[in-house]
């Protein structure tokens, strides 16, 4: 963790307190040791609730295109714990965070949907949380993030916040994949789904409270062709929004 990672996590969790009311539900389910997070992803800000709901240091994989102009906030991501990765690169990026994270006994956080782009519709998501989760042998903490939609959109390129709403982070219980003894395409699109309904689930709850407008529903979709990530469409980031 770098210094200035160190210095910035304090600060963003008391804005995170201070401004949005943040609430965390489920903090006894947060398994000991490394893990793998996957979670909603409704806003460019989702990162600093999940950071915030869990007190640890959390690894993130981040489209290339953050980290230039005109992207506002490049300089700053660049101490966040973002790792950037091109298109294409999928394979190797997979394998690099499993050995030189997971299997150090890091934590390392995914997006299933991979992008913002789906607005009020949680999007069918891609295998590469299902990769990650058969290659590293980790388990995965499913998380709900409700309240974030519009705050920081990445498209306006904002440098402060649009809107100040309730927060809330449901911490679901740890899931692990053991029963499944192969790997193909059909294997690993039923885990993401597994996974990725399991944190709807927990997103619908509370939609009540914390989202005002139209529900976000977990339908099975044809991803749109201008939101896919990687080349191969097998691996999960906070892409290109």
């Amino acid at each position: 963790m770098s210094k200035t990672y160190s210095i910035l996590r304090p600060i963003a969790s008391l804005i995170l307190r201070t401004l949005f009311k943040i609430k965390v539900e489920g903090k006894e389910n947060i398994p000991k040791g490394p893990f793998i997070i996957a979670a909603n992803h409704n806003d460019s800000i989702d990162p600093a609730p999940l950071v915030y709901a869990l007190k640890k240091n959390i690894y993130f994989l981040a489209s290339d295109y953050l980290f230039h102009p005109p992207i506002r906030t490049r300089h700053l991501i660049k101490y966040t714990n973002q790792i950037p990765l091109k298109r294409g690169n999928s394979t190797g990026v997979l394998n690099k965070v499993n050995q030189e994270y997971l299997q150090k006994g890091k934590i390392f956080a995914i997006f299933p949907e991979g992008t913002i782009e789906g607005g009020k519709t949680i999007l069918e998501p891609k295998t590469g949380v299902a990769r990650m989760a058969l290659l590293s042998k980790k388990p995965v903490l499913p998380i709900a993030i409700n309240g974030t939609y519009g705050i920081l959109p990445i498209r306006e390129n904002p440098i402060w916040f649009r809107k100040f709403p309730k927060i809330k982070v449901t911490i679901g219980k740890p899931m692990t994949f053991e029963k499944y003894k192969t790997v193909d395409k059909t294997t690993l699109k039923q885990i993401a789904k597994e996974i990725m309904q399991e944190i709807s689930k927990m997103y619908q709850e509370n939609y009540e409270e914390y989202e005002n407008q139209e529900r976000r529903k977990f339908i099975e979709i044809e991803r749109p062709q201008d939101i896919i990530t990687t080349e191969q469409g097998d691996l999960i980031i906070p892409g290109k929004h």
